[in-house]
Formats: structure tokens, C-alpha cells, sequence
């Protein structure tokens, strides 16, 4: 109190100054109040500025007594700022620092602290820690980061720094922070860690975790991009090349990185790879024809996806760089379009560019075939016609018409017509001529046929080929005989056919038919006598001696000898149509299965038609059996058998032959194949035959059981069939059964029996009476065996049966 009372009334500043710094010196060192210390060091300050003692008391009591330290940098600051004491006045600031709570006011502080150490002090690492300190605090700080930039690229401490920067970078609030600044602050670090301490490794994994946060971070990812370039780590290298390429804009940029991804994958083996980053260039522009060219190279040499390679090259074909170009694509496209609506339009779009181009219409003619387009086909056969340069390529179109209006739009006129525009163009077209006999014969165009016929023998002539026009000339007088009823025309051709070639056989063969149609059989003899004497051959001779059987079958009524000449016809041409159909009536006729099997075997050999071979087959098959041929039965069955495996035409008759030749196991299969079938189709007639045959097997087998159980199923479906209750009652019989057997035989007494049933009316009888005496009832044995022999006299077995009963 004393001392504060001096000061109060001291005369002068300096002598108060002096009371008040006993009065501080007091209440710090004797009394510990450093509170009033404090105050009464600044009131010194205040009244003296530099009073040396208040001074270094204050800067004393900065350490002493931390807690007054916002009292004493207030009081100090102004001081040192205003002496420009830079080294006190950074001191008192980083006292400073400890007093204020808002972290802005702090960075700001911080702020000023680096300027002050690096250009008042010249102290560049606290500079850098302060800037380190001040970015700690303001990690979202551009300036910050920047002088933490300079300072350490000054001082060489980069590895100080990137520990103090990865600490900023994994503190515990980093998750509360912006991401940008995260970003900004990772990418920071990964600079350090790559350019200053070469830790590639860590930098990539820094880079990871900034793409992370801000995938689209070009910052973050085109040091990444370098750093995989630089390890030659291509796989890390195209995704991350993958991933800028879809971040950036500008479509250079983007080209590149892309281009470069392709490249990458192609040369790992990743097509995929490469295919989709071409595919984004060419989607990201679509006028970039390269990408487009390179998507098809690689589509073209892995002959893969020729769905995605059509749709590149139609792309490439709209921005086409000239005519030329987009026609040589949309070939490529049309080829790979193998059918449908699409490769119609492909082909289209080809003959649009190129509407001369007769290989283009070739195609999407092609094309339309196989679609069915059938008018549109016409359609463009005539635009290849109207382009045809030669006569041959005319006609070969017209060739081509003529078969699509017959074959796919059944038009026998427009056929007709367009062998006729053939012929127009080129008269010596022998197809032409060879077409047309045909279809005018199915049309029924008699006189055009003759017409065109005779045409032909003109072109013959002016060839000089005089046996095709002799040839024809014959042909003509076939039509005016056969389909025009006109033998006399016939007969003038033939007659100027004889003229140039009097040994024509041809003609003297067809001169003999009209004098046959006329009934003149002595002419027709004579006229076929005659060209016989010409030793003709092949056809001809064929011909010749068909007509002669004609005049002896008709004219002679001689069947014997008509037989002889149509079989002499069959030797010249074995499969001699009028000859075998005749041979065929008569063996009918006469009921000679030999020559009637050898006619059908002919039938069959030419026939095309499966189920007409399998029916001719079938019927030789029989005809054969009944000749006792059974070889020859069973080769017709086998080739019926390999038309028709499930046709129970033919599989019973081979059932049947097998059981007759003995070959039972091949017999069995068969037979209960066919039972089951005709059950399942509730064809009952069929089960109880093919039943029956079953049962026979298995009695001839031996297998007892198995006989009598297919015997009593066939029964059960047909009761009056004889074989049936034959075959049962023979079991019943022998296995002793005799009331079953008895009422067996007492019912096949009642049935009308067939001479080929295997049993007799008197064997029946005579089954009876022996069951009958097994029975004990000798008089009905008497009497079944005298009724026996009034229908069988010379049956030895009844007699002795009837003579042991007596």
C-alpha cells in the first residue's frame, strides 16, 4: 500500500514508474501475486515505454506465469513492434498464440510469424515449421500450402514435411473436412512422396486414396498416370488411363487416353479391353473414323461378335469419306448379313451406290432367294438383264428367270416365257429347246410343242447335226400321232425321215405304231420286221421290240410270244417303262410270280417315291415266297425294312418268313414288337395274329408257359381264329389239360377250315376222341373217330384209333 501511495503522489512519470516497478517487483517475487505483478509492470510500461526493468520483467513472467500471458503480449507487442525488436516481437507472438482460441485469428498469427522469420529474421525453418503450423490449423489454406511449398523446396526438408503433411492428412477430424481439401492435401502428399523422396510406392497409394474421395481429381490422377507409366505397370496403367480418358472433356484428351488404353489392352491379349476403348472414342465422337476402323480391324481378326463388326461398319459407312469407300464397307456388311430382312437391306444399300454393279445385284438377288422374296428376285433378274453386256449372259438369265417363275412361283407360262426370250437371243440354245419340250408337254401346249420341235430340227440342220435333227423330226411325229391325233402329219415326217435315212429304226419303230393304231397289222409287222433286220441297239432296239410284242399280244393274240419280244425289250433297256408294265399284266394275268416278281423288282429299282418301293417290295417279298425263293424274299423284306423300320407292313411278313426258315430268335423281337404296338393302338385284328405267330415261337422254343399265355391273349381278342385255337389246343393236349383241351377242339369243329390252316377237319376229330378216352368216355372217342373218317376215309390214324377202341 505504502508504494502504491508514492506513486500516487510522485512529482514526475519516472519517479511514479519507479514505485510501480518496486510495487510489481514485490508482488512477483515477495508477496506471488503474479496477477498484480503484471499490472503493475504494464502501468510502468505505460508511463515509461522503455523502462528496461518493467520489460524484462514481463518477458520473464511470459514463462513464469503462462497464464497471464494475454495481459503481457498486450503490452508487450506494441512495444517490440514499434522498437522493430523482430526476434522479441516473434517471441511474444508465439506467446500469443496460447491465448487465442478461434483458429482463424491463430492462422492469421501463424501467418504473420512466417513473415516475420523468413524476412525480418531470416529464419527460414521457423518459418517453415510456423507455415507448417499454420496449415496444420488451416489445412483448407491455399497460402498455407503454398509457403509450405516454397519453404521446404528452399530448405531441402521434404521428408520433415511429409511427415508433418501426413499427419495433417490422417488427423482424427480429417473426416469432417471438405472432400476437395482432402483431396488437395493428399494430392499435396503425394507430390512430396513422388517428386522430392522418390517413394513411388506411397505415392501411388496416396494418389488411390485422393480418386477415392474425388474420382474426377485430374490432380490426383495424372501423376498416378505417370507414375504406372514409369513402373511399366500396364494393367494399372490402362485403368487409370481408362479412368481419365471418361473424366476429361475435350475430346483430344479424351482420344488420347483412350487410344492409349486400347493399345495396352491389344498388346496384354485383353481384346475386350481393347474393343471397348475403342468403342468409347467412336461413341464419344462419332465422326472419329479411325476408332471405327481400328473397332473392325480387331473384330475382323478375332472373328468375334459379327453382330457388333455389322454395326461398326455401318457406322464407318455413314461418315464414309467418299462413294467408293462406303460401297467397299457395305459389301462387307451385306457378306456378313448371312440371311433375313437384314441382308436384303445390306444388299440394297449396296446396289443404291452401285446400281450397275452386277455383282451387287447377284447378291441382292441372293438374297431375296433366300428369303422367300420370290417377285423381288424377278425384279432384279431383270435389272442384271437390262446390264447384261453378251448374248451368253442374257440367256443365262433368262435361264435363271425360267427356273425361279417354275420352281418358286409355280408359273409354267412365265417359265414358258422366258425359255422362249433364251431362244430369241441365242437359237442354237440347246437347253433352251430341251426346257421347254418339257414344260409345253406338262402345260398341254400340243402345237407349240410340235412347233418348237420342229424349230429344233432347223437349228439342227443349219448345224449340220444331222442325227439330233432326225432325232427331233421323230419327236414331232410322236406329238402329231400321240398328243395332236394326227397320223397323217406323223407319217409325212416320218416318211421325209426315211427319205434322208432309210435305215432309220427310230422312224420305222414310230411308222409301225400308226399303221398298228390303223389296225393294218400286216404293215405294222412288215415295217417292224424290216428295222429289225437293221440290228438296232439300246433304245431303239428296246422300242422295236416292245412294238412287236404289241402286235403279237393285240394283233396275234399270241401271249407267248408277245412275252418273248417285251422280254427282249427289257434286255436292250432293263428299265424299259412300257415294256415292264406289259410284262407286269400279263404275268397277273397268267399268275407267274417269277416273271411278275423279276417285273416289280425293275419297278422298284427305278422307283423314287419311298412308300410306292417299300409296297413293290413288300408284294416281291411274297411273290418270292410263294416260288419257295425264301433268300430272295428276305432281301427284298431287309431293303423294305431299311425304308420303312415301324411299318408293320413289312415287319410281319419278315416276322412270318423268319418263323417259316426256322430263325426264331430274329422271329421273337419282332412279333412281340408289333403285339405291343398294335395293342397301344388298339388294332385288335393285328394283336391277335401277331399274338398268335408269338406263341408258335415260344412253343417251338420250347417255353411252354410263355406259348400258352400268347395263344390265350390271341384267343381273347379273336376266338374263331383257327391257327389260334390250333396252336392252344395242341398245348392243352400235351400238357394234359383235357377239359380245356375238349372245349378247344369241340369249337374248331364249328369253324370253317382253310386248306393252309396246318389242320384238317378229321385231325380235329381225332384230337377229340383221344381226349375223350383220356376222359373215360370211350363211346364219344367211337364216335368222333367214325365222324373223322366219313370226312377223311384214307385217314390211317382214324382207322387205328377206331380199331383200338374195338
Amino acid at each position: 500500500h505504502a508504494l502504491r501511495r508514492e506513486a500516487d503522489v510522485a512529482e514526475n512519470d519516472d519517479a511514479t514508474a519507479e514505485y510501480l516497478f518496486r510495487l510489481g517487483d514485490l508482488q512477483e517475487n515477495t508477496l506471488g501475486s503474479p496477477k498484480l505483478a503484471v499490472a503493475a509492470y504494464r502501468e510502468v510500461l505505460q508511463l515509461v515505454p522503455m523502462h528496461g526493468g518493467a520489460r524484462a520483467a514481463l518477458e520473464r513472467m511470459l514463462v513464469k506465469a503462462p497464464e497471464e500471458a494475454s495481459d503481457i503480449v498486450e503490452t508487450l507487442e506494441p512495444l517490440f513492434e514499434q522498437d522493430e525488436d523482430h526476434p522479441r516481437l516473434v517471441m511474444v507472438l508465439e506467446a500469443k498464440l496460447a491465448t487465442i482460441d478461434d483458429q482463424n485469428d491463430k492462422a492469421s498469427l501463424l501467418q504473420r510469424i512466417v513473415e516475420l522469420s523468413e524476412q525480418k529474421l531470416n529464419d527460414r525453418a521457423r518459418a517453415l515449421d510456423a507455415s507448417l503450423r499454420w496449415f496444420t490449423i488451416d489445412p483448407a489454406s491455399g497460402q498455407a500450402l503454398s509457403e509450405v511449398d516454397r519453404l521446404s523446396d528452399s530448405l531441402g526438408q521434404w521428408r520433415e514435411t511429409a511427415a508433418r503433411v501426413d499427419a495433417i492428412v490422417h488427423a482424427q477430424d480429417a473426416a469432417n473436412r471438405e472432400p476437395d481439401v482432402q483431396v488437395t492435401l493428399l494430392v499435396f502428399l503425394g507430390k512430396i512422396l513422388r517428386e522430392r523422396l522418390g517413394q513411388y510406392e506411397d505415392a501411388i497409394t496416396i494418389y488411390r486414396k485422393a480418386l477415392a474421395i474425388e474420382p474426377d481429381s485430374l490432380a490426383a490422377l495424372d501423376p498416378l498416370v505417370a507414375l504406372h507409366r514409369k513402373a511399366n505397370d500396364t494393367t494399372a496403367l490402362a485403368e487409370v488411363l481408362r479412368q481419365r480418358g471418361r473424366i476429361v472433356q475435350e475430346l483430344p484428351e479424351k482420344r488420347a487416353a483412350f487410344a492409349e488404353v486400347a493399345q495396352l489392352c491389344e498388346r496384354a491379349g485383353d481384346t475386350p479391353g481393347a474393343l471397348d476403348a475403342w468403342r468409347e472414342i467412336a461413341d464419344a465422337d462419332e465422326t472419329d473414323r479411325p476408332a471405327l476402323d481400328e473397332l473392325a480391324r480387331i473384330y475382323r481378326a478375332t472373328n468375334i461378335e459379327p453382330t457388333s463388326l455389322i454395326e461398326v461398319l455401318g457406322r464407318a459407312a455413314k461418315i464414309a469419306s467418299d462413294p467408293d469407300d462406303e460401297k467397299q464397307l457395305r459389301i462387307e456388311i451385306a457378306q456378313l448379313e448371312a440371311e433375313g430382312p437384314r441382308a436384303v437391306a445390306a444388299w440394297q444399300a449396296v446396289v443404291d451406290l452401285a446400281p450397275d454393279d452386277a455383282n451387287a445385284l447377284s447378291a441382292l438377288e441372293a438374297s431375296f432367294a433366300r428369303a422367300g422374296d420370290w417377285m423381288a428376285v424377278s425384279d432384279v433378274q431383270m435389272r442384271r438383264l437390262d446390264l447384261a453386256r453378251t448374248p451368253h449372259d442374257k440367256v443365262l438369265i433368262h435361264a435363271e428367270m425360267a427356273r425361279l417363275a417354275e420352281t418358286r412361283r409355280s408359273s409354267v407360262d412365265d417359265a414358258i416365257g422366258a425359255w422362249y426370250a433364251a431362244l430369241d437371243v441365242d437359237p442354237s440354245y440347246i437347253r433352251g429347246y430341251d426346257e421347254l419340250e418339257r414344260l409345253l408337254g406338262v402345260a398341254n401346249r400340243s402345237h407349240d410343242l410340235v412347233e418348237l420341235i420342229e424349230k429344233r430340227a432347223e437349228t439342227h440342220a443349219i448345224a449340220g447335226d444331222t442325227k439330233a435333227e432326225l432325232s427331233s423330226l421323230a419327236r414331232a411325229a410322236d406329238v402329231w400321232e400321240g398328243k395332236l391325233d394326227n397320223p397323217d402329219a406323223a407319217g409325212e415326217i416320218l416318211e421325209k425321215i426315211l427319205k434322208r435315212e432309210p435305215g432309220s429304226v427310230g422312224a420305222l419303230t414310230r411308222l409301225s405304231k400308226i399303221y398298228e393304231r390303223a389296225g393294218d397289222w400286216d404293215k405294222c409287222k412288215a415295217t417292224l420286221e424290216q428295222a429289225l433286220k437293221l440290228n438296232p441297239q439300246g433304245r431303239d432296239a428296246a422300242d422295236l421290240f416292245f412294238r412287236l410284242g404289241e402286235v403279237a399280244r393285240v394283233g396275234d393274240t399270241d401271249d407267248g410270244t408277245a412275252i418273248q419280244h417285251f422280254q427282249q425289250a427289257v434286255r436292250y433297256d432293263a428299265n424299259h417303262p412300257h415294256a415292264i408294265a406289259a410284262l407286269e399284266k400279263l404275268a397277273r394275268d397268267r399268275k407267274d410270280n417269277v416273271l411278275l416278281a423279276d417285273m416289280l423288282q425293275r419297278r422298284a429299282s427305278s422307283a423314287t417315291d419311298s412308300a410306292e418301293r417299300v409296297a413293290l417290295l413288300v408284294e416281291i417279298a411274297d411273290l418270292e415266297r410263294k416260288v419257295n425263293r425264301n433268300d430272295a424274299a428276305l432281301a427284298a423284306l431287309a431293303e423294305a425294312v431299311k425304308l420303312a423300320p415301324d411299318d408293320v407292313r413289312v415287319l410281319g411278313p419278315l416276322g412270318d418268313l423268319y418263323f417259316a426258315t426256322g430263325r426264331l430268335d430274329e422271329a421273337a423281337p419282332i412279333f412281340d414288337k408289333l403285339a405291343t404296338e398294335a395293342k397301344a393302338a388298339r388294332r385288335m385284328k393285328d394283336v391277335a395274329r401277331f399274338r398268335q405267330r408269338q406263341g408258335g415261337i415260344l412253343e417251338a422254343r420250347g417255353d411252354r408257359p410263355g406259348a400258352l399265355a400268347a395263344y390265350e391273349e390271341a384267343l381273347r381278342v379273336n376266338p374263331t381264329d383257327v391257327v389260334t385255337m390250333t396252336g392252344l389246343g395242341r398245348m392243352y393236349f400235351e400238357g394234359g389239360d383235357w377239359e380245356k383241351a375238349r372245349k378247344i377242339y369241340q369249337s374248331l369243329v364249328l369253324q370253317n377250315i382253310d386248306a393252309d390252316a396246318g389242320v384238317t377237319k378229321g385231325e380235329v376229330y381225332l384230337a377229340l376222341g383221344r381226349i375223350h378216352i383220356e376222359l373215360g368216355q370211350s363211346p364219344k372217342a367211337k364216335s368222333m373217330f367214325q365222324r373223322g373218317l366219313e370226312l377223311e376215309p384214307q385217314n390211317s390214324k382214324l382207322r387205328e384209333a377206331l380199331s383200338s377202341l374195338a
